[in-house]
């Protein structure tokens, strides 16, 4: 239930249209909503992983908890209103900040919790269990919608709040019960690539310095940046984009829980087959994973250019199963790379990076006013293939290093 939480901030585009026919507010303002949001989310993802370091999985749950609902209840209210007061529209932008926020303490405690206890060697099968959970709750919540609130994005923002806050009291219960916190447990032992924990307290700062200088910073930084930066925007906007090839309403309800599944599925198995390989290249199946993680995306650009508008289904679906495995291949490579302590720190500052390049990504995607047809997204499809590729490349290059085996230590 924790995990599903974060949900929510995946299936914006179920009900971005009808918001913006409720609220009379532009296509572009509507997405702004969700540009906010994610500030909250990934922006300021930094403070939710310091919290879940220092203090503990039950009171980040917590504070998840309760800013998610808050923030819920006040875009809900400045919604009702936002079509016609100025201020009902920064309120509804201020509940979005809020609801981001609560969603990022969330899923730092579900994902990361469930990756720090356990053996390394299972770690990828742990994330990919609670980030299937999160998949199948964007298609839970995308029949929610739409069965009980089909065009009333603002009782859904109501629905949005009770639940957040019913998942930030059963996730406060549930480690407040299990006595010691995970994050001191974990910090007992470390990943093969992770430096010991260190015995002496360290400042902040130090944390952040140390993360920065890790040799596989930059590549998780550019998975972070290109694939799973376009994957958030692509969540926020892909309502439109089939609105505007002409897919009709049921036809976008019926995948918008396609994509909740596919994305389940390549968590699934992704994430559970990165633990496979064989002794001496403990890295390769992590890498192999990753790498159709990527290919799933190159092959989703490659039907959008063929025919958008007859392979937009399909393309998306395709893209949707490589986020949801790239997606859950990163737990696992932090668990194996960073010392346990601070993979609260370095899971915030990647998803800070991530916020940076989605808002340009979100920004380009914004058609213009009356744009019809599969040349309102074509170019922007276009150029997220080509960064993709070159994440691709460099992928096959880091595949074929792990393929080579280990020296043994002496």
């Amino acid at each position: 239930m924790v995990a599903a939480q974060y949900g929510f901030m995946q299936i914006f585009g179920t009900y971005s249209e009808d918001l913006a026919a409720a609220t009379g507010l532009s296509p572009g303002a509507v997405g702004g909503f969700y540009v906010v949001a994610n500030w909250g989310a990934c922006l300021m993802a930094f403070v939710p992983g310091l919290v879940f370091d220092l203090c503990g999985a039950a009171w980040t749950s917590a504070a998840g908890g309760g800013l998610a609902a808050g923030g819920a209840l006040a875009a809900a209210a400045g919604l009702g209103v936002a079509g016609r007061t100025l201020g009902g529209a920064w309120a509804a932008r201020a509940g979005y900040l809020a609801l981001g926020l609560g969603s990022s303490f969330l899923n730092t405690v579900s994902v990361l919790g469930a990756v720090r206890l356990v053996p390394e060697r299972h770690a990828g099968k742990a994330s990919a269990f609670v980030l299937c959970c999160l998949a199948l709750g964007m298609s839970a919540h995308s029949m929610v919608y739409t069965r009980w609130f089909p065009g009333d994005p603002v009782g859904f923002l109501v629905y949005q709040g009770a639940y957040s806050l019913a998942a930030g009291l059963l996730g406060l219960a549930l480690f407040a019960a299990l006595g010691k916190p995970p994050v001191e447990k974990a910090a007992q032992g470390g990943g093969d690539g992770a430096a010991a924990v260190c015995a002496r307290p360290r400042s902040v700062l130090d944390r952040v310095r140390d993360c920065c200088r890790n040799a596989q910073m930059p590549w998780l930084a550019a998975i972070f940046l290109v694939p799973l930066s376009y994957s958030f925007a692509l969540l926020g906007m892909w309502s439109t984009c089939a609105a505007r090839v002409g897919m009709e309403a049921g036809l976008r309800a019926r995948l918008a829980v396609g994509l909740g599944a596919c994305s389940a599925l390549g968590r699934i198995l992704l994430g559970g087959l990165s633990d496979v390989a064989p002794a001496g290249r403990e890295r390769l199946g992590r890498e192999l994973c990753l790498a159709t993680g990527l290919l799933a995306f190159q092959l989703g650009f490659a039907c959008l250019e063929w025919d958008q508008g007859a392979m937009l289904e399909p393309a998306l679906l395709l893209q949707a199963f490589g986020y949801g495995g790239v997606l859950a291949l990163v737990p696992a490579a932090l668990r194996a790379s960073f010392p346990a302590e601070d993979l609260g720190v370095v899971y915030g500052l990647l998803y800070q990076l991530l916020a940076v390049s989605f808002t340009l990504f979100n920004r380009a995607a914004v058609p213009a006013p009356g744009c019809l047809g599969p040349a309102c997204f074509a170019g922007w499809f276009r150029a997220a293939g080509l960064l993709n590729a070159g994440c691709l490349v460099w992928s096959a290059r880091r595949c074929a290093a792990a393929s080579r085996p280990r020296a043994p230590s002496p």
